[in-house]
């Protein structure tokens, strides 16, 4: 998953090259990845990481485990209003 955000950064011209993960050689003996979950002060330092302008959807993502896609094509008339207090 690494791998691939560094390869969408690069190919969104977020960073100059690519050489450094390229040279990159898988482990060995390992036949999985191993999911962790950031914690509440790890996520609330993602959060304060990111640009103002991107926070809201970076909090809704990790309080809602929607991807970004998902989230960007969310509108206001997917909620239910009665419940939305």
């Amino acid at each position: 998953m690494l791998k691939a955000a560094l390869n969408h950064a690069f190919e969104a011209d977020r960073v100059s090259s690519d050489t450094a993960w390229r040279k990159v050689k898988p482990f060995k003996r390992v036949d999985e990845a191993v999911v962790r979950y950031l914690n509440a002060a790890e996520a609330q330092r993602l959060v304060n990481a990111c640009p103002i302008d991107f926070r809201k959807l970076v909090q809704a993502a990790l309080l809602t485990g929607c991807r970004y896609s998902e989230l960007v094509r969310l509108k206001f008339g997917d909620f239910p209003t009665e419940t939305a207090r």
